[in-house]
């Protein structure tokens, strides 16, 4: 079976088996050893600066300064709200949102339905019952 590798488009023989497991998708080992060396753009979730991180090894900051600057402001993390764009300090990276109702509503389209809570004390449930004793 003919196939391209994923690394530098050459066409090589493999059999299916291989191929579909995916044992065999790249021509050669430098073929191999040069795709896991591929970089992705990261940014630093401090200062904002690029980091060239290799494509398994994920950081979060450029420097170890950063890491440690960010673990002491706990909780006053600069953030943007993905739905209204205000900003908000946020307590930890994954927050997304500066509220809950910011969070429903860019999640589900809608606005949330506010609670409605109607109490009317009546005499009806306060009727005496001969059969209790009062």
């Amino acid at each position: 079976m003919q196939v391209k590798c994923l690394h530098c488009s050459a066409e090589f023989t493999t059999t299916p088996k291989k191929y579909l497991s995916g044992k065999s998708v790249y021509c050669s080992k430098e073929c191999y050893s040069q795709s896991r060396k591929k970089t992705t753009i990261v940014y630093c979730k401090l200062c904002g600066k690029i980091l060239n991180n290799q494509k398994r090894k994920s950081r979060l900051y450029c420097s170890k300064s950063c890491a440690a600057q960010a673990k002491l402001l706990n909780g006053n993390i600069k953030k943007k709200c993905r739905m209204c764009n205000k900003i908000f300090y946020g307590k930890n990276i994954t927050e997304l949102f500066c509220s809950a109702q910011c969070n429903y509503l860019f999640n589900n389209g809608t606005e949330p339905l506010a609670p409605v809570f109607i109490v009317e004390e009546t005499e009806y449930f306060r009727q005496p019952d001969p059969n209790l004793g009062f």
